[in-house]
């Protein structure tokens, strides 16, 4: 409620509206960025996407393509497996990314991902932000099949 105040009275002194309401969310720290996609294929079924995500996802383009579901056990192994993995590692004294905490968010998007089915055309979750033993989706975008 807070933050909302502030916002909603900065806004009003700076652009002089009154602001009816906005998505307020807690700002997270990361150490990594990872995207996590899903999507449907009508020969293979649900295909989960993990790698290297953020802004640069287009450009690094250090992705696998899996079947969904996946264990978190397998999800961390996926992000091993990565070009980019010492960058999770602890690369030049960072602190290591917990590919475990990371695994299990990816875990549970695969089985979405495999629960629904056809219904769920694609979903793309990114970044997930990971710092410490926390793993945060910031953004996510998802398109259903009629």
């Amino acid at each position: 409620r807070e933050a909302f105040r502030a916002i909603a009275e900065r806004v009003s002194a700076l652009a002089k509206l009154d602001l009816e309401g906005c998505l307020v969310q807690e700002m997270v720290a990361a150490d990594a960025e990872i995207i996590v996609g899903s999507r449907w294929d009508a020969q293979f079924g649900p295909m989960l996407l993990v790698g290297v995500g953020g802004t640069l996802v287009e450009l690094l383009k250090d992705v696998r393509l899996v079947p969904a579901p996946i264990s978190a056990e397998a999800a961390a192994e996926l992000l091993r497996s990565l070009k980019l993995a010492p960058l999770l590692a602890g690369y030049r004294g960072r602190a290591p990314v917990d590919l475990q905490a990371a695994g299990a968010v990816i875990a549970r998007i695969s089985q979405l991902a495999a629960n629904l089915g056809a219904r769920l055309a694609e979903l793309d979750a990114n970044p997930l932000l990971v710092r410490g033993t926390r793993a945060v989706v910031a953004d996510a975008r998802a398109v259903l099949a009629e």
